[in-house]
């Protein structure tokens, strides 16, 4: 998480559940907090897609829109690592707007 109230990051690896990641995202947006997406890789990338996917079905519904912004941005590895402690991955910024 960030230290600004109104931003949360969240990191996205392969294995994260697509539906606990929109349960989650989902209660971020409608407290109106912007959520970042940081993924580093092609599996990430694909769950964060999907979870996008539902989001934006999900806040139709409910007469909301969602705008999804990816960026490179350098993210800081978590663990031991071997000379490197940060890699470039793509962040979704999402916000949710009214439709």
């Amino acid at each position: 998480m960030n230290g600004d109230n109104n931003t949360i990051t969240l990191k996205v690896s392969g294995q994260t559940a697509p539906h606990a990641l929109k349960t989650a995202t989902a209660g971020y947006l409608k407290d109106g907090k912007t959520v970042y997406l940081d993924c580093i890789g092609v599996l990430p990338n694909y769950v964060a897609v999907k979870v996008i996917i539902m989001l934006r079905g999900l806040l139709s519904t409910m007469g909301k829109a969602l705008n999804a912004d990816p960026f490179f941005h350098d993210i800081s590895l978590d663990g031991p690592t071997i000379g490197v402690s940060e890699k470039t991955g793509i962040r979704w910024i999402l916000k949710q707007r009214e439709n």
